[in-house]
């Protein structure tokens, strides 16, 4: 049996039209010995879903997030009017405190997991029997990365090099996946708090420890990425060189839609107004974060 650690990242809308049948796939297959890991933006505990994972149940948070005290900091530090993108933080801050859930896990019960995956809650699978995980050498860094249709690109090319809906692979490799929140907050500092991206950017930039989507606006991010538009092609076309490729990306085409809507089990809405330093900050729907009052109607979020 294969020790596999499956961790949902701050939201759990949908679980029982997606996690579900998932769970109870690969059960079927008798080859897994699952735990489920949950790091939930929420202030309520959802104890239904404790109580059906009960037997796959590892380790588990529901607790709201906020931007942190160093990131605001930051942000003030250097004058920005606005604190961020929320939504994308709490997912990252989420997969870092789920692999901390896992870690803490292995250690309290003497086990070691074979696969980590990281799986949204609202995914179908075209085809269940596509859904099949292996075991990866531990000495490898390899990202088992399932393909995404998105409108995001770098250097005009999309999709996204790496998925953040679902990816798997062992510890050291999904170490640095779930290191990505980490990388958001350092790079935040080195740009003087410009540092604003959506989900797949945050992510790749993360993993590749460079910038490649630009800023789409006037350069006010300065130009510090290591690769052409050539050698980034070649990156995306899986042309490594032995001497510069931090990990192994293989690509699975494993057919999925993300359900959208309302569920039964709502988003956790963070405050609208917030006083920090005794200024208002208002939450703009359209960049999901808080902006000082004074800049509301501005047009870009590099302010």
């Amino acid at each position: 049996m294969l020790n596999l650690a499956i961790f949902i990242s701050g939201r759990i809308k949908f679980y029982n039209k997606c996690l579900i049948p998932i769970i109870q796939h690969l059960k079927s297959q008798k080859k897994y010995n699952i735990r489920i890991f949950f790091s939930i933006n929420t202030n309520e505990m959802c104890n239904e879903i404790i109580d059906y994972f009960k037997d796959e149940i590892g380790y588990y948070e529901f607790k709201p997030f906020f931007y942190e005290k160093d990131w605001v900091e930051n942000r003030l530090k250097n004058h920005r009017k606005y604190l961020g993108s929320y939504n994308q933080l709490s997912c990252f801050y989420n997969d870092l405190n789920n692999f901390n859930l896992i870690e803490k896990y292995e250690k309290d019960n003497n086990i070691e997991f074979d696969i980590i995956c990281k799986l949204r809650s609202d995914i179908i699978f075209r085809n269940l029997n596509q859904v099949n995980f292996h075991k990866d050498d531990s000495k490898e860094l390899i990202l088992n990365n399932i393909n995404l249709s998105c409108r995001i690109s770098a250097f005009n090319l999309s999709p996204p090099l790496m998925s953040d809906a679902i990816c798997f692979g062992n510890k050291n490799s999904m170490k640095i996946y779930c290191n990505t929140y980490n990388f958001i907050k350092n790079m935040d500092i080195k740009l003087n708090g410009l540092y604003n991206r959506t989900f797949e950017p945050y992510l790749n930039e993360s993993l590749y420890n460079c910038l490649i989507y630009g800023d789409g606006l006037k350069n006010l991010i300065p130009d510090i990425s290591p690769y052409t538009r050539e050698e980034f092609i070649d990156i995306f076309n899986h042309k490594y060189s032995e001497q510069d490729k931090k990990f192994i990306r293989k690509d699975y085409d494993w057919k999925y839609s993300i359900i959208r809507g309302d569920d039964r089990i709502k988003d956790y809405v963070p405050p609208k107004n917030v006083i920090i330093n005794n200024e208002k900050y208002i939450w703009k729907a359209r960049w999901t974060g808080l902006v000082h009052e004074n800049h509301i109607n501005e047009t870009n979020s590099f302010i």
